[in-house]
């Protein structure tokens, strides 16, 4: 049936809209979350850095895990948003751990 925005509606794809929406509000669309390209990893002074390749509009989140299996990562400091760029994201309390796998979350900027 038909439908009346009158708040905020975020979707990746007009197509996502059905026609019967009658839009008193304010539609986003965005690009949906990518997997970053890591550009590079250093560990220098017991600061790891995972560099990745960031877009505007998307957070991102540097994660850690001792283990894969299983794994249990856990949030390293804030997110940060993209810069249409190279993004630096840095554990600057590394653990003195034999084995640590990093990542990079990415959500949707708020």
């Amino acid at each position: 049936g038909a439908f009346t925005n009158t708040g905020t509606i975020r979707v990746y794809s007009r197509s996502q809209l059905p026609g019967t929406l009658n839009n008193a509000g304010t539609i986003i669309v965005t690009r949906p979350p990518v997997v970053p390209r890591v550009v590079s990893f250093t560990l220098s002074a017991g600061v790891a850095t995972l560099t990745v390749e960031a877009s505007a509009d998307f957070l991102y989140q540097l994660q850690r895990t001792p283990s894969l299996t299983p794994a249990a990562w856990l949030n390293i400091g804030a997110p940060l948003p993209g810069l249409n760029g190279d993004l630096a994201l840095p554990d600057p309390a590394a653990p003195a751990t034999p084995t640590l796998f990093y990542r990079a979350s990415v959500s949707n900027s708020p």
